[in-house]
Parts: C-alpha cells; sequence; structure tokens
C-alpha cells in the first residue's frame, strides 16, 4: 500500500515577550481594549491545529526560522513549549532551523554567540537542527541530528542554514583604523549625536547575507550520501532552509543582498541530490510553487523540477496564512502534495481552513524527457511506481481521456501483482490466481464461451473459427521486422451488433514489433483498450500481454521487451475485489479444473476431516465471498460479477451421489440452482438492480453456511 506523511509549517512567528504587538483590529481610538500578543494568538492558533489534526497526527514539525522579534530573546523557547505542548509532538520529530532575526545583529559569523539561543533551545530539546559552522565538527556528519526521517525512510527532511552571514558588520579595509572616531567627530561633543551617528553608520556597514558556506556544501552531500534508503522505491528528499530560492511575490525588498548568494550551486545540489521540496519562509508570503533546475552540462536535457513551499505568517493587517499542513500521499512512487493553510484564528471561532490543489511530484515522460502532452505518457522500469503512477493518473488528469503507458520489466516474475493491487487473494495464492487467470482469458475453447463470446484467446486463436493470428505474427517476426504482425479480437460480425445485451470486449488490438538490441532482437508488444480499470484491470492486461509476449518469442527468437498499453478511456473503478477483473475462479474450474467439483463434492457429501487441510477448500470459501462483496458493489464496466456455471455443475455433483452428509448436500444443491438462475437473471435498471443485489446476498449467504455445516467447518 503507498504510504503518507504529514508536516506542519511553521515560519515567521516573530514572538516578543510582554505582549501587546499584535492587533488584527483597526484602533482608531482608543479606550482601552487590551491587545493581544503574538504568543497569545499562536497559542490559540496551534490549539486549533491540534483539535483539527486529532484524527490525523502529525509525522513531524517543519520550522523554518525567524521565532525572535527584533533579536531579542525568548521567542525560540515559547516557541517550542507551545509547539510540544498543543500539538503534542516528541521533539525529535521536530526540525527548526534559524532565521536571520534569530542570530544577534553584529555577531562573528561561526562564533558561539551566533547560536547560543537558538542551541539552547532547540538543540538542547533533542529537535532536528542543521549542521552549523563553527559550532559542529567538519570532520565527523551525525545525519541524525540533522535529518528527519520518515517510517521505513520513505521522505526525509534535510535542515539547512542560510544564516550563518546574516546581520554581519563589514567594515571597509581603509576605513578599519578610523571607523571606530568618525561618530565622535562629527557630533562635535554631543554624546546622543554620536550614539545616533554610530547607529546609522553601522547600518551602512551590516549586510543581511544569506549563504551557504563551502564546509556546509560538503556536510550536506555527505548527509544525502549516507542517509537510510527504503526498502522499496524511490525516497522522497526534501530541505528546510530560512532564506527562498525565488520571490514567492511580486513585491520587491530593497536591500544589499536580499537573495540566497550561491543559489546556481545550491540548486544544482537539488538536481543532483534527486531533492524534491524545499520548505522556506522568510519572505512573510504562502505560496506553492514550482522551480525547474537545468544542469549545466546537458543541454536541452530534462530539467529537475522541485516544489517550493513558501511558509507565510500572521500581522496585524494579515491572517489568512498563518501555518501550513503539508500532507504526502502515494509515497514511494508517485507523490503528491497537498497543502493546507490556516488563518490565525478569532477568539471563539473555528479555525480557517484552505486546501490547495494537487501538487504532482512525479512527471509524464517520453523518450526520458518530461512530455507536456495532451495524452499523457508514462515510462518507466518498476512495475510498482508505474502501476502507482497509473492509478494516479487515471484518477487524476486521464480521467475520462487517454492514456500511454510503457513499461520496461527488470526481472520481475512474469505473474507478478504489484504492490498496493486490491486483492482479498492470500499471498501465497496469488501468483497461482493470475497465472490461472491469464491462461483462461487466452485459452483456444472454452465451455463458457457461450455466455463469453469475446474470450481473448479464443478471438486471437481461432479467428472466424478458423485463423490463428499468433501464428501468423510468429512467423511474419521469426525472419524480418514488420508493421503486419497485429492481431485483432474484434469480429464486427458479433461485435458490432445494435442490441444492448450484447458484450463488447475492451481489449481491440494487439501488436508486436522486432526492435534490434546489438546482435540480438526483443520483441516489442503493444495492446490497445477502448477503455480501460486502471486499477484492477491493468495489471492484469499486463500479464496478459506479457504471456502473449513470451508466446511470440519463444516461436520468433529474441527476448521480451517493452510492453506498452494504450486505452482511449483510463479510469478507476474502486471495486471491491479480483471478481471485478476476472471470470469467477469457481466458474473457470471448468475449464481448468473440473476435477474440483468432484473431489469438493466428495468432500461434502462425506464429511471427510481432512476437508479443512485442503487449499480446495479455502479456495472454494474465498471466491464465495469475493461474490458477496461484489453483489454489495457491482462494478460498471469491470467483467463479469457473478458465478453461474460453476455452482450449477457443483450442484449436479452433489445430487449424483451417496453420502452420510446427503441431505444437507440436497439442500446445497437446491441453493446452488436458486444461485445460478438468479445470477443468470441480472436485471438493468437500477430500481430492479438493488432487489436482485440483496437476493444475492440471500442466496450467498445460505450457500456459504450450507457449505461450512457439510464441509464439517464452524459458522464464520
Amino acid at each position: 500500500m503507498s504510504q503518507s506523511a504529514r508536516l506542519l509549517h511553521i515560519t515567521d512567528t516573530h514572538i516578543l515577550l510582554g505582549g501587546g504587538d499584535y492587533n488584527p483590529d483597526d484602533i482608531k481610538q482608543d479606550i482601552g481594549v487590551a491587545g493581544q500578543s503574538r504568543g497569545e494568538a499562536l497559542q490559540t492558533l496551534l490549539k486549533r491545529i491540534a483539535t483539527d489534526i486529532h484524527c490525523n497526527p502529525l509525522d513531524g514539525v517543519v520550522f523554518s526560522g525567524d521565532a525572535l522579534a527584533r533579536g531579542v530573546p525568548g521567542g525560540n523557547q515559547l516557541l517550542l513549549d507551545l509547539i510540544v505542548e498543543q500539538l503534542r509532538i516528541a521533539p525529535e520529530r521536530i526540525l527548526a532551523v534559524p532565521g536571520n532575526h534569530d542570530v544577534p545583529k553584529g555577531s562573528a559569523p561561526g562564533s558561539p554567540q551566533r547560536y547560543q539561543d537558538f542551541l539552547s533551545v532547540w538543540r538542547a530539546a533533542g529537535c532536528i537542527t542543521p549542521w552549523l559552522d563553527g559550532v559542529d565538527s567538519a570532520s565527523a556528519v551525525d545525519w541524525e541530528k540533522h535529518v528527519l526521517l520518515g517510517p521505513e525512510n520513505a521522505w526525509a527532511v534535510l535542515a539547512v542554514n542560510t544564516c550563518n552571514w546574516s546581520h554581519v558588520e563589514v567594515i571597509p579595509e581603509g576605513l578599519k583604523t578610523v571607523w571606530h572616531k568618525l561618530a565622535l567627530r562629527v557630533a562635535e561633543g554631543d554624546q546622543q549625536e554620536e550614539e545616533r551617528v554610530a547607529r546609522e553608520l553601522n547600518e551602512l556597514v551590516r549586510h543581511d547575507a544569506a549563504h551557504i558556506s563551502v564546509q556546509q556544501f560538503e556536510r550536506l552531500r555527505e548527509i544525502l550520501r549516507v542517509l537510510p534508503q527504503p526498502s522499496k522505491g524511490r525516497q522522497l528528499r526534501m530541505v528546510a532552509l530560512h532564506h527562498h530560492l525565488r520571490n514567492p511575490t511580486l513585491r520587491l525588498e530593497f536591500k544589499s543582498m536580499p537573495d540566497l548568494i550561491p543559489l546556481e550551486q545550491f540548486r544544482t545540489l537539488l538536481l543532483q541530490r534527486d531533492i524534491k521540496v524545499v520548505f522556506h519562509g522568510h519572505k512573510h508570503e504562502w505560496r506553492q510553487h514550482f522551480d525547474h533546475v537545468e544542469t549545466f552540462h546537458d543541454v536541452g536535457g530534462r530539467p529537475h523540477r522541485v516544489l517550493l513551499l513558501a511558509g507565510g505568517t500572521f500581522s496585524d493587517s494579515a491572517q489568512s496564512h498563518a501555518a501550513g499542513r503539508v500532507q504526502i500521499e502515494g509515497l514511494p512512487w508517485a507523490p503528491t502534495v497537498r497543502v493546507e493553510t490556516f488563518a490565525s484564528p478569532r477568539s471563539g471561532l473555528d479555525l480557517e481552513v484552505k486546501a490547495s490543489a494537487p501538487l504532482r511530484l512525479w512527471e509524464y515522460t517520453q523518450g526520458g524527457k518530461q512530455v507536456p502532452s495532451p495524452m499523457p505518457v508514462i515510462q518507466g522500469d518498476d512495475f510498482n511506481e508505474v502501476y502507482a503512477k497509473v492509478r494516479a493518473a487515471a484518477s487524476e488528469e486521464a480521467t475520462p481521456g487517454p492514456l500511454v503507458v510503457q513499461l520496461d520489466f527488470r526481472g520481475e516474475a512474469a505473474w507478478q501483482l504489484p504492490e498496493g493491487y486490491p486483492t482479498s487473494v492470500a499471498e501465497q495464492r496469488r501468483e497461482g490466481w493470475l497465472k490461472g487467470l491469464v491462461e483462461w482469458w487466452q485459452q483456444r475453447d472454452s465451455q463458457l464461451e457461450r455466455r463469453v463470446p469475446y474470450i481473448h484467446g479464443s478471438r486471437l486463436l481461432k479467428y472466424g473459427n478458423n485463423l490463428d493470428q499468433l501464428k501468423r505474427v510468429i512467423g511474419l517476426l521469426r525472419e524480418r521486422n514488420t508493421s503486419r504482425a497485429l492481431a485483432v479480437l474484434l469480429d464486427p460480425r458479433l461485435d458490432f451488433v445494435e442490441h444492448p445485451k450484447v458484450e463488447f470486449a475492451s481489449f481491440c488490438l494487439v501488436q508486436f514489433t522486432r526492435r534490434d538490441v546489438g546482435s540480438s532482437h526483443v520483441i516489442d508488444v503493444i495492446g490497445y483498450y477502448r477503455a480501460q480499470e486502471m486499477l484492477q484491470w491493468w495489471p492484469i492486461n499486463v500479464a496478459e500481454l506479457r504471456y502473449l509476449q513470451e508466446k511470440v518469442v519463444e516461436g520468433a527468437g529474441g527476448k521480451p521487451g517493452r510492453i506498452t498499453t494504450i486505452t482511449a478511456s483510463a479510469r478507476v473503478e474502486n471495486a471491491p475485489s479480483p471478481t471485478h477483473v476476472a471470470m469467477p475462479v469457481i466458474d473457470r474450474w471448468l475449464d481448468q479444473a473440473p476435477e474440483k467439483f468432484f473431489r469438493l463434492a466428495m468432500y461434502m457429501l462425506h464429511g471427510k476431516s481432512d476437508a479443512a487441510n485442503d487449499p480446495l477448500v479455502e479456495e472454494w470459501l474465498d471466491e464465495l465471498a469475493a461474490l458477496q462483496q461484489s453483489a454489495r458493489r457491482p462494478a460498471r464496466d469491470g467483467g463479469p460479477v457473478v458465478a453461474i456455471d460453476g455452482p450449477a455443475r457443483l450442484a449436479l455433483y452433489l445430487t449424483a451421489y451417496e453420502g452420510v452428509n446427503a441431505g444437507k448436500c440436497q439442500e446445497l444443491a437446491t441453493e446452488l440452482h436458486g444461485l445460478a438462475r438468479h445470477a443468470q437473471g441480472r436485471p438493468s435498471s437500477d430500481d430492479a438492480l438493488r432487489s436482485w443485489e440483496e437476493n444475492m446476498q440471500t442466496h450467498l449467504s445460505k450457500v456459504i453456511a450450507l457449505s461450512r455445516q457439510a464441509l464439517g467447518l464452524p459458522h464464520s
């Protein structure tokens, strides 16, 4: 199943102890109403957020700096206490970086004085903090102190310090010897004037520079190199820093060095280390936008897309984006971010929440490059990752439109279901279930062909009752490549009949191509579908195309190559059981394992004590349970959802032989016949369908209960 993460982003709280520094009201006359402190407003905000997230606890808190106002100490401790107390989150799940207001003005870069207040609060409590120049060792890097790591290493947030040169004073070399005398000479003995001039002169040489040192860049690289990786999929890497990469607003800031100095170097680090998300503050504007980083070496290559999460704050005139919850879904293969921002609440009122649109962190690609195409294309060689993206695309952009998926297997088993595939089939039985299902769909002849006239194998191997299309394809590809290696599964004489009850195959066309690779060749396969359910059907379709591909390779030589599916209408049904994508197992027994009916009937008739140890019994009961689920939520277009021929055949066996349980088996046979007749008479109108579903539930419940009785199993 896919994983998720929930992170609270707080920034630029600018807490000033003592109160009176926050008043969102328009005070034209002071009538003595006490103002509110930012600390009190923040406490109310976090209390509301704690109530809102009660059922969905946070995985971490990211604070991107500026806890203090005008450098006055106290705000760091108050903010940490509020986060821990209100959100009930452990300090080791809190990441904090210093902002430019959190370091004392004029303190030397890398000095103990610069980070004393920040370290005495955040790091002392066990929070995640960045590597700091002049404080942390340059030889040994303890990544655990600098990275907020998610469960199973699925995601990581790396803390980065950009404030080592914030508010530094740089006196020109030629003035250093006389600098302290300038104010005295200008003031001519006036002490107040001397102090004023000194302040103004110091402002001239003070620079609020955002910079990352050479040493920290090396530490960041080393941390990312040794960071523990997830057991599956790709780790979602994120960083948190105070300063911005791109201005999140059109509002300009006129001052010395307002932006990150080593910007291109840092952006290149994001590209090379596959970092997808950047948290930052500083600009007091809440915005989510993408940055596209181009490599210096691969001209025209694919840009690396990074999501920038600019954090906002609250002020007297703006309260709508005081903090934000970042929800990440679809990990590890198809991560998508949704941001919810919280307004600073008024006393007594509920929390105001605004949600962003989904922000996808993965891209459609073709030939290794991003494709801004109206027809989404998904490519990859990891079955699990491609499946996750297919599900996401069919749920969002592609619905109900076209979708192309190209998959290069990299050694996965042919009968593998991808991670997250919704099925109730036990883990140890899934390979057999998938293999049996695919082989049934590729049968040349079937006893169920009357009811399912579009069985794929029948259309491929005896088209028009006499043409073996697969044999033709093998003959064409044995010696050369040709675009004529096509096989069709539509028959206009059968399918283009104007009758509402005529079933119509979704799998319409399959093409095989021969592609030379060095001295050998591979066989690629392309399947076209008029409509495709991507959650449960698409993996089955891929397995079926792989099966056909291997048959062609066996006859024409070479190796299996790429599998491509093209659908005109991709969608996700969210059907509850694998019955929705399959002819029920108990019907397929007629073609694939008819002896199972006899064996099951003998167990029931004679009440054998070893029946419970036979996987056949589990298979029978599991399939009946799946049919119950299907009857509760029939798929709009997901394949047969009823069993007809199988139950009827078992009923015949139960009445054809004698046994100690003959009476119970007669009752069960009657119920099985009733189930088959009722399943066959499924209505088309919605009103009649609801009644039909209720009766199906009744029949199936009785069949399950009678089966367990006949098999000597306890009632479930």
